[in-house]
């Protein structure tokens, strides 16, 4: 869920044919590929992924229609591959069950 606080804009995101995911905190998440995304950011596509090519050429088929995505948030970034991602505008505050 994302809430955007000047204009109450409420958010979904969902990922399809989730492959893998891995969760950094910060001291973590500014090494390699990820110390060159935008400081201004939060949401972002690796394009020839690292990370997906160390699955090997055995799982090609199905990695070749997957992405590799990167949310960086406050204090942790997560790293997902996916077939696909969706965000959707919601018409009102989402209820949310902990």
């Amino acid at each position: 869920m994302y809430y955007k606080d000047e204009n109450n804009t409420y958010w979904s995101l969902q990922f399809k044919g989730v492959i893998a995911y891995k969760v950094m905190g910060e001291e973590f998440s500014r090494a390699g590929y990820l110390i060159k995304l935008p400081v201004e950011g939060a949401f972002f596509e690796i394009l020839d992924s690292s990370w997906i090519r160390e699955f090997g050429q055995e799982r090609s088929r199905i990695l070749d229609k997957c992405k590799h995505y990167v949310l960086r948030f406050y204090d942790e970034t997560i790293e997902i591959i996916a077939q696909d991602s969706m965000f959707e505008q919601l018409k009102e505050k989402p209820i949310i069950n902990y």
